[in-house]
Order: C-alpha cells, then structure tokens, then sequence
C-alpha cells in the first residue's frame, strides 16, 4: 500500500456534481437512500474519473498495489468512506479510490475463493487510508508476502486500540494477507497478491545484487532506484514492497557508513 496523493477533481465530474447537489432530486434523498444515492452517482462521468483516479496511483490498485487499467470490468470506483452511511462524501473526489476487483471476476469456486480489497470490504467503514502520509509511512512487508502496520511504538496517535483496528483492517476487512486454513499456513487470495509481495521482495533483493556486482550499492545507488521504480507510470505491480525492501538497505548502509 503506498500514499496516495490526491489531486483535482476532473473538470467534467465538477461540473456534473454541481449539477445533481442543486436538484431537488438530490436534495430530498435521506441518507439511508443508498439506491438513490447510488444512481446519483451513476450520473458522473467514469471514464474521466477512473483515468483521474488511475493517474495519481500510477494505475496500482489503492489496497493491494496490483496492476488496473480504465476498462469497468477492470477496476472499480471505491467509496473510502461507504456511500451507503456517508451523504456528504458520496460525491466527493477526495472520497474516491481506484480499486481492483479483488478477486470477484475470476471465475471459479466462490465458496472457495478468497476475496479482498474492495470485494472484500463491501460497505464496511476503514481506518486504514492511504490518503494518510503517516499512516503509510508505517507500513511493513516481510520475505514471506506479508503486509504489516507496525510504528516504531505504540504512542501518541497510534494508540494499541488505532494499531489493533489497523491490524484488522488489513488481515479481516481487506483481507490483503489472504485466509489463514486449517493447516496453519495461508490459502492466497485469487487474485494472488502475498505471492506477488514475495515476488517484489525478490525484485529487491535482485537490485541490490546488481548493484553490489556493479561495485556501485551505496545509499547514492539505492536511492536513484527507489526515485526511479516511483517514477514510472504505469508503476510496477506491488512496487511498494520492492521500495521497502530497498529503503531498509538505504538505511542499513546509512547507519554502517555514521557508525563505520
């Protein structure tokens, strides 16, 4: 999961949205009106929301970091704040997130199949966000595909109860770190995103074995990578964990170098 930073709305969603709040139709649906507010939302011009959307997440899911394209089969429009329990925001900009399908559209068992992102969350409110710089600078992967929340302590803002619903966000109403089953190992999602967390762990580790055959890793290296995998767009899926991986490294030779 990586910090979304949001922009303007498109010009034609303004205009669209301005439209429908000075309509009595809008003014008189009740927030529990979810079908009316959907269809209100319906009106807005997708295609230019979802490549808005797309641009400002490099075309990465917001969740789980895969890869999504401006196709309606492809990607949904998320409600970060439900739009069933949140009026205000059903039409806001700043409220929406390019999603993935989280596993939906693949064919197969659904009974089996595991879920996540959006797929996974349905209407259930979040404190995770990755509008929050913060909050995603505290962001953890490990070699095995797994994402984690972790700040250095639990104090000031993070609060042990903030930590635990993060947690749960993640694992329970995200589901990003796949279903634990009955052997105690972790059936993957069908979208297989903790094996492509793996796979971008192994992307790291490889630049860093490139650099180190070049005679070249040092922090100056390393940190043009990391400007450089953020600079692509489209961005590489799951780019999140190969950037982690390598800011650890960063920050290792940073601290050899004052300690050395």
């Amino acid at each position: 999961m990586l910090y979304i930073k949001k922009k303007e709305a498109p010009r034609s969603m303004r205009a669209k949205v301005a439209e429908i709040k000075s309509s009595p139709a809008w003014k008189h649906i009740q927030l529990e009106d979810t079908k009316a507010l959907r269809q209100q939302f319906d009106l807005l011009p997708k295609q230019d929301i979802r490549q808005a959307l797309l641009d400002e997440q490099y075309f990465l899911c917001a969740y789980c970091m895969r890869r999504i394209e401006n196709e309606e089969l492809h990607m949904n429009i998320e409600h970060w704040s439900p739009l069933s329990k949140d009026k205000d925001n059903a039409l806001n900009y700043r409220n929406f997130l390019a999603v993935c399908k989280g596993g939906a559209d693949i064919p197969g068992n659904t009974k089996r199949r595991v879920l996540c992102c959006d797929a996974k969350k349905l209407d259930t409110e979040l404190t995770i966000d990755p509008q929050d710089q913060e909050m995603m600078s505290h962001i953890r992967y490990n070699k095995d595909g797994i994402i984690l929340f972790h700040p250095t302590s639990p104090s000031g803002r993070w609060t042990a109860e903030v930590i635990h619903t993060i947690e749960q966000d993640i694992n329970q109403i995200l589901q990003l770190n796949g279903r634990p089953n009955r052997t105690g190992g972790i059936d993957d999602t069908a979208t297989c995103i903790v094996k492509g967390r793996k796979d971008a762990w192994e992307s790291g580790r490889q630049i860093i074995r490139r650099l180190h055959k070049k005679g070249s890793c040092t922090p100056k290296q390393i940190q043009n990578e990391m400007e450089r995998l953020l600079s692509e767009s489209p961005r590489k899926p799951f780019v999140g964990v190969t950037v982690y991986y390598l800011r650890r490294k960063y920050r290792q030779l940073i601290h050899q170098n004052h300690t050395g």
